[in-house]
Formats: C-alpha cells, structure tokens, sequence
C-alpha cells in the first residue's frame, strides 16, 4: 500500500534531502506554495505532510492552522531553521506533529517520521486498506459525529453496539476502534453470527478442554478484541452463555471443568433493531441492556449524500491506479446520477460500482454513459433530502465561482465572503477541482 507524502518545502536542497529519508514505497508530492499545498490537501490521499512554514504571502501559524483544519488527523512535520529553535514549543501547542530542525540529521528524521505516524488516530498498528478508510474519513456531520465518538470510547474497555444497515461499514468501524485502543498490539478476531449451527458455533467460540480440541475464538482473543458481526441472529442458548462471561470475565470450554479467564475487550454489530427483537423475545432483554451500554449508529449513505462525491472519486481513483489507467475525475452529469441514486448497499454498493465503472473507464473522465445502466436514468429525480439539495447548489455556486474566476481561491473567497479553508473543504465535499480551471 503506498503512502503520499506533501512536501511544502522552500529550500530544493532540504527538500531533497527530506524525500531521501523517505521509506522507497511513499509517493512523494512537492507543492509549489501555501495555496498549492492546500489545494493539494483538499483532493484527499495525503498521509504526511513536511512543511516549511516560511512561505510568501501568508503568515507561518496561519498556514499551520489551515492545514491542519484540513488534515486534523494527518500528520505535519514543521521543518525549522536551526536559528529558530525557541519557536519550536509554540509550532507544536498550535499543531505540529514533530519540528525538525535544519540542517536535517536522516537518522533523526527518519525515527521522527516513525513516531508521528505511530501516535497519529489514522495510522492503527495495522493500517486499514485504503478503501476501508475512505468510508471512515466522510466529512458530513454524521461521521464526524462518527469518529468523534469512536475517539471517546476507543481507549476504554467498555462494550461497544454498532448499529447500521448492510454496507455501511460496522466491521470497518469495529476493526478501527480496536486499532486505537490499548488493545491494538493483540488479536482482532470476528465471530460469525448468521446461519451457523449452534453446536458448531459454541464449540468454535469456547473451544474444547481436551489437548487435541479446537482452541477457540475467546481463547484466539485473548489480550485483543472479539467482534460479534450481526449479534442478533445468536441463538437464545448461546445468549445466555454469553451474559455470563461478560458478567464474570470467564469462561469454560466445551468439556472442562476449570474455567478461563475471558481477558478480551467485546464489540457487537448488528443490523437489526434489537429493540425490536427484545419486544419479540427473540433476543434476551439483559443481554441487550449489557451490550448497548455504547451504541454507535452508522448513518446509511443515503443520509449523508454529501460524502458520496469524496467516496466516489477515492474508489475509483485507486481502482483506475490499479488497472493503470488515467483518471480525470467524475463529470458532473454522471455525479449527478451518483448523487440522486439511493444506494440500497450503502458504502459497499458504492465501492463495487466504482470497480466496474473503473474497469470499463476511457478517456480518463467519468461521463454519464460509463455508469452502470440502471444508475443513468436517476439524474433529477424528485426534490430529494436538504442534505442533497445543500450539496446540489454548492456545487452549482461552486463551478460558477470556479468558472468566472478560473480556480482563484483568494478571487472565490471574496466574492462568496467565505475564508480560504472553507473554500477549500466546500471544494472537496463537492468533489471538484479548483486546478481544473486555471487553464
């Protein structure tokens, strides 16, 4: 998996000396200025990013502040004359990720690099795929609100329900709340709820007390996370053994009769109403209480159309990279039927249809016609949600902004009334590209 590294450096000596530091797989990206960085960020993919704050026409902690609005979870090296070592304190209170002072030491950079990487939320001990990220990093409100509470309860040992539609992403949500947990160096292990034989299912879980038997998932467990996908099709005889063991913290293996410490943080995802299921008696009211004590709800992608444009354009971007054809973006007739198109499966669905359109992409550019048939016929239809219709005349003022001043951030900023950093992020909740129109 590569990573993009943004150097916004000044000098072409530190900038070189900087990128030979970098591990041979990264993507380095050199911007040109301030602007051009911000720019640059706003499109998605970056990882890193190495910032010389002298730059013309912008004050140095005002620049910081910009980047990292728009990257809060990325981390940002300040490279920093060795005669300005005293601002070093104020570069990290206002948002730095490390200061590294010239003339550059490589061996200092390079465990300086390790350790931004290490403590930053979106670097787990065991990175998650691009496209896994792509569904966690929505800038609606919704996954904000998302990730904002995933920070809360990630470092804890509480239980955690995450609640939401086929597709969303419960799995993705569940694997990254283990990554950032103190946990994150054990097992993530996932047991299967629907449609396996409870015998099956009970042997595989608690394992079996004699040498020869199967170990089993709790055991498997043991000093990481055991996720539970799809908690409510469990069998009512498994539930009230499963009430036990987040009571007591043990268990016993098929066959014994000493029981095992259960030394593992317990995640639970389902699809269904729980609620619901109580009221039928198909699942146990006491085990519903133990296990809610923190839903998580993952808003359906229909709910949050506004990161549909940010998705859309990460999966196939990466898709197109690896059929190694061009990609220049999605036309807006064709983000239009994106837009409109209800999205039964969610985030999954939307992943799977960028594979296809990638596979049969000419031309670089997305049009109407390259996308599925049964995606064509949904270009305005009906008024839609006002999430949907916020977006369709931000995007409409935005292109006409982009137009007229022919991709002029300061120009936009101006005439809208809005800061740069707001243009910048509207742009990518938008899906559009402000270089598009500098020629």
């Amino acid at each position: 998996m590569l990573t993009k590294a943004l150097l916004l450096i000044r000098e072409a000596e530190t900038a070189d000396a900087l990128a030979s530091c970098l591990p041979l797989h990264w993507v380095e990206e050199r911007a040109e200025s301030g602007e051009d960085a911000l720019a640059r960020l706003a499109l998605g993919g970056v990882e890193i990013i190495f910032a010389d704050l002298d730059q013309p026409g912008v004050r140095g902690e005002n620049l910081l502040s910009q980047l990292r609005t728009l990257a809060p979870w990325t981390p940002i090296l300040v490279v920093l004359r060795e005669d300005r070592r005293q601002d070093a304190g104020a570069l990290l209170a206002r948002g730095a990720s490390e200061v590294l002072l010239t003339p550059l030491c490589p061996p200092e950079v390079r465990v300086r690099i390790e350790g931004a990487l290490a403590r930053s939320p979106r670097r787990p001990s065991q990175p998650l795929a691009k496209s896994e990220e792509a569904i966690l990093m929505g800038q609606s409100p919704a996954m904000i609100g998302v990730r904002e509470q995933m920070a809360i309860v990630s470092p804890t040992e509480i239980p955690v329900l995450v609640l939401g539609e086929s597709g969303t992403g419960r799995g993705v949500i569940a694997r990254q709340i283990h990554f950032q947990s103190p946990r994150n160096k054990g097992p993530f292990v996932v047991v299967n709820c629907q449609g396996v034989p409870e015998d099956l299912l009970e042997r595989e879980f608690f394992g079996e007390a004699r040498e020869d038997g199967v170990r089993g998932q709790i055991a498997d467990a043991s000093g990481g996370t055991l996720f539970f996908d799809e908690v409510g099709d469990l069998p009512l005889v498994f539930q009230a053994r499963l009430i036990k063991i987040l009571k007591d913290r043990e268990y016993l293996p098929q066959g014994g009769t000493l029981p095992k410490a259960a030394n593992v943080r317990f995640i639970f995802a389902s699809s269904r109403d729980l609620a619901a299921e109580v009221s039928g008696q198909r699942f146990r009211e006491d085990l519903f209480y133990r296990i809610q004590t923190f839903p998580l709800r993952v808003p359906p992608l229909r709910e949050r159309s506004e990161d549909i444009p940010p998705l859309a354009g990460t999966f196939l971007q990466s898709y197109c990279r690896e059929l190694g054809k061009p990609f220049d973006g999605i036309a807006e007739e064709a983000m239009d039927c994106l837009l409109w198109y209800p999205w039964p499966g969610n985030v999954r669905e939307l992943q799977t249809r960028m594979r296809f359109c990638a596979l049969y992409l000419k031309g670089g550019r997305l049009k109407r016609e390259d996308l599925p048939f049964e995606l064509q016929g949904y270009s305005g239809r009906g008024v839609g949600s006002y999430a949907h219709a916020r977006l369709q005349f931000e995007r409409e003022y935005l292109t006409r902004l982009l137009r007229k001043h022919r991709g002029n951030i300061n120009r936009m900023a101006q005439e809208s009334g809005k800061q740069r950093v707001e243009i910048y992020r509207m742009l990518r909740r938008c899906g559009l590209n402000a270089a598009k129109f500098r020629a």
